[in-house]
């Protein structure tokens, strides 16, 4: 019981967070999410290879004594059950070897919140240790990963609820009265459920508010990069769009891994956009949508670099003029 009280307890800060609205607040939203998804994984992870280690146990005993048919069987259904400790140490180091490990081996997580979950972790590592922030989407990713962590309270439950009082019931379970819960010993996934349904409440975690956030935050970035290319070709050689894109993506600094893109992309780019109105899964949505931006973004940071490089030539000349 202590251990989900420490959860819900960072998942009230966040949403407190979120309501707050301002950029700061939201990332601190992030980090505080990111943080609780995933030692809501790892308590379910050591619980699994727990049972892992003690098959490992069962199977050094039964290699150790001939088998029959029938024995050479259960040893093969023990030894699928074993996870290598190479592995172990990897899915406690590696944040995607952890959603790997609930996904692929053992179905506790959904598949799109698996895939949801990679994108909003880095996402979260930009803003942590590189300190960047995605101003037009940070709010509509922590709006998706708190309704993944609000959905990991109730799916992903380690082991078995314990209720300790220590002698005094109401000094260990009066946060629950603000769930509306008075009677502590019920199924624990009932309690889950009920602090899960009252934390997202007051929040625009459905459907339609994370499709308008995600949707409107594309839609500008595109606008935005096209109006850009206009400001270059107005500023250089007077050139259409598509010679603009292709002078910028032939400079010397640019990687020679990186794709080629035109106007076609562009183009692209904005039906995969219009085609987030007809996805109904919201994680399945942030999904294609993290897709879609990171396909474009590299061409993003270039085309941003050329306009602020033309800038602060445009200002050079201005102060020269002004005989600065």
């Amino acid at each position: 019981m202590e251990r989900l009280y420490r959860t819900v307890v960072q998942l009230e800060e966040a949403r407190r967070l979120i309501r707050q609205g301002d950029i700061p607040h939201l990332r601190l939203a992030l980090i505080l999410l990111d943080n609780a998804v995933e030692v809501m994984m790892h308590r379910v992870i050591e619980d699994k290879l727990r049972h892992a280690n003690m098959y490992a146990r069962m199977l050094e005993t039964l290699t150790a004594v001939p088998l029959d048919a029938k024995g050479e069987e259960i040893r093969k259904e023990i030894s699928a059950e074993v996870v290598p400790t190479s592995r172990q140490k990897q899915i406690r180091r590696v944040f995607g070897a952890k959603i790997a490990f609930l996904s692929d081996d053992h179905d506790c997580i959904p598949r799109p919140s698996a895939r949801a979950l990679r994108h909003l972790h880095d996402y979260r590592n930009e803003t942590q240790h590189q300190d960047q922030v995605r101003e037009e989407s940070i709010r509509a990713a922590v709006l998706v990963l708190f309704d993944i962590a609000t959905d990991f309270l109730v799916r992903l439950q380690p082991g078995t609820t314990v209720w300790m009082s220590s002698g005094n019931p109401n000094r260990d379970y009066d946060w629950l009265k603000r769930y509306g819960i008075r009677e502590p010993f019920r199924k624990s996934e009932e309690v889950r459920s009920r602090i899960a349904k009252k934390l997202r409440s007051g929040l625009p975690v459905d459907v339609e508010g994370i499709r308008t956030a995600l949707i409107a935050h594309l839609t500008g970035r595109l606008d935005a990069m096209e109006s850009q290319l206009d400001f270059i070709s107005e500023n250089t050689r007077g050139q259409d769009r598509d010679r603009t894109l292709k002078s910028i993506q032939s400079w010397p600094q640019v990687p020679a891994q990186s794709s080629t893109h035109d106007m076609e992309s562009f183009k692209r780019w904005r039906v995969s956009v219009e085609g987030l109105s007809g996805v109904g899964d919201k994680l399945e949505m942030f999904d294609q949508f993290a897709t879609i931006e990171d396909e474009f973004e590299p061409l993003e940071i270039m085309i941003d670099d050329t306009v602020s490089h033309i800038d602060s030539q445009i200002q050079l000349a201005i102060d020269e003029a002004r005989g600065k």
